[in-house]
């Protein structure tokens, strides 16, 4: 029986391993040209701006960067592992809806990461869901936005939930997306102010007092602005 155990699960190995070759090329290939895009961005820019996990965002002057840099001009980055970057390297990082989809101990690393990548005086800009925002959804008394938010959540995402129950919506928001740890607004400024971080202020998205870091969230455009702005907490800070 034992054997066939070991059988299996070496079978299985395999199968899962071939799967990912494909991948595992692509990604390969992405990293042979990692070093020479990120020299050439740097060559050519005096104010330095990094993406971490731009997506479909690809910002003008800025390192657009990606676990899977499918759009032309992004470069491969694995926001888990040690930043390919020299210290003190740039004015600038923004990362949107991204830090949530890492373990609490590898977003605290890219945390610390960030701050060795910024130059002293250099910003970050997290845009991130608001773990208190998201379990409001079960209050009793609901606004406008909540039962907004717990309807177009349900007519996306959760068909069968007909009766618009906001359990269905907050479980889902946890396990359908790719969501390892949640922040509340208390642990993630204290994160940033652990790895270094200085000033930490509270923002709505688009909005800032800086002008590079004003107008460059994407997520409202997919979810809807006001609904952005319920699930969605910006956290702007200041490399010590």
């Amino acid at each position: 029986m034992k054997k066939i155990l070991k059988k299996s699960y070496f079978i299985t190995g395999l199968v899962q391993a071939f799967r990912q070759l494909p991948m595992d090329m692509k990604r390969a290939r992405w990293k042979l040209s990692q070093r020479s895009q990120i020299e050439a961005y740097l060559e050519k820019h005096s104010v330095r701006k990094l993406q971490v996990g731009s997506g479909k965002n690809l910002l003008p002057g800025w390192l657009n960067t990606d676990y899977r840099p499918t759009k032309p001009g992004q470069v491969y980055m694995d926001a888990t592992q040690p930043l390919p970057l020299p210290d003190s390297s740039f004015d600038y990082i923004f990362s949107e809806h991204v830090i949530e989809h890492l373990w609490h101990k590898d977003g605290f690393h890219f945390l610390c990461e960030c701050h060795r990548v910024l130059k002293p005086g250099g910003k970050i800009r997290l845009a991130t869901p608001d773990l208190k925002n998201i379990l409001s959804l079960a209050a009793t008394e609901k606004t406008d936005l909540q039962k907004k938010y717990i309807r177009q959540a349900s007519e996306r995402y959760i068909p069968e939930n007909r009766e618009l129950r906001a359990s269905f919506v907050i479980n889902n928001f946890f396990w359908d997306f790719g969501h390892y740890f949640v922040y509340d607004e208390e642990t993630l400024v204290a994160d940033l102010a652990e790895a270094g971080f200085k000033s930490v202020r509270r923002w709505i998205p688009g909005e800032s007092d800086d002008p590079n870091l004003t107008g460059i969230e994407w997520h409202g455009r997919v979810v809807g602005e006001d609904i952005n702005r319920f699930e969605t907490m910006v956290l702007q800070a200041v490399r010590l």
